[in-house]
């Protein structure tokens, strides 16, 4: 079990090297119905008839990603919930920190998402590891989700991080929804009690002379352990969205891991430090304790 959750954690993090300069990609490049007319408009036409026919093309493009566009109703960090601008009762599981290989694209085309990539039909593999694509075509295939990111080549968007948007059903979406509220106002009242209650308290103990008393001890220690069980969800529970929704996720979507391992860090070593600072407090009261029996 150990071995296959390690292995799923290098193969999302990692990848192997790929070397793509020089290759030779046949075939026409897949495009929406949009940008096939924008790339046919006839060139012999008046430069003003060309820029009219154009201007058109886009401003029915623009409005068939209005159709596609959706908005964040429940934002958890790393995940949350989008519904449709057009269409509020559809509504999405929506995961961050994914990227996409630099050159697939998304597009939408009558009403349907698409992800257009090539496939490499040569390759040379190096001594180093390294993998060499010599020739390869276009394939365009139909996407059970949605992904926010331009109908443009990703190499203008190396590295950026990307949402995807998995489609729910009504009832499920309802329950998530729910689920996630109740678990959003839960983290809020903790938030409260946990960061500005508990500080207040220390503080106001130490004000009256109580520095190393056992209630200023668990105080922290409860604020050490808190920044750390929610550091420590937050970098699993991407990691177990990805696991489960892998079918429907592309190999053309890498997961970025580190990424989310370097978000979550700092709250992990505040939440470590406070815990030394815990362990300080309490030998202090020890040492308190001794010097008073020794008086």
């Amino acid at each position: 079990m150990l071995a296959y959750w390690g292995l799923q954690f290098f193969h999302f993090a990692d990848g192997i090297p790929r070397n793509r300069w020089g290759a030779q990609l046949v075939g026409e490049k897949p495009l929406s119905s949009i940008d096939r007319q924008i790339s046919h408009i006839n060139d012999s036409l008046p430069h003003y008839r060309y820029q009219q026919i154009k201007q058109q093309l886009l401003q029915s493009k623009e409005k068939q990603e209005a159709v596609n566009s959706t908005f964040q109703t429940l934002d958890l960090g790393s995940f949350g919930l989008r519904n449709k601008w057009n269409s509020p009762g559809d509504s999405y599981l929506s995961l961050k920190n994914y990227s996409l290989d630099t050159q697939s694209y998304v597009y939408h085309d009558s009403g349907k998402t698409y992800l257009s990539s090539p496939v490499w039909d040569n390759f040379v593999i190096n001594a180093d590891g390294t993998v060499d694509y010599t020739k390869g075509h276009w394939v365009a295939k139909p996407l059970k989700i949605d992904i926010s990111a331009d109908d443009k080549p990703s190499e203008k968007s190396v590295n950026q991080a990307k949402i995807i948007q998995i489609p729910l059903s009504k009832q499920l979406s309802n329950i998530l929804q729910v689920s996630l509220l109740i678990i959003g106002f839960v983290i809020a009242v903790l938030f409260l009690y946990v960061f500005i209650a508990l500080p207040i308290a220390v503080i106001q103990n130490i004000a009256l002379g109580e520095v190393f008393s056992q209630r200023n001890i668990k105080s922290i220690r409860v604020i050490a352990f808190t920044l750390i069980i929610i550091s420590v969800i937050c970098i699993i529970a991407p990691f177990v969205f990805h696991v489960i929704f892998s079918d429907v996720i592309p190999k053309e979507l890498h997961f970025m891991y580190r990424n989310i391992f370097k978000q979550e860090l700092g709250w992990l070593v505040a939440g470590l430090v406070i815990l030394v600072v815990a362990q300080a407090f309490n030998q202090g009261k020890k040492l308190q304790e001794d010097q008073n029996l020794t008086i």
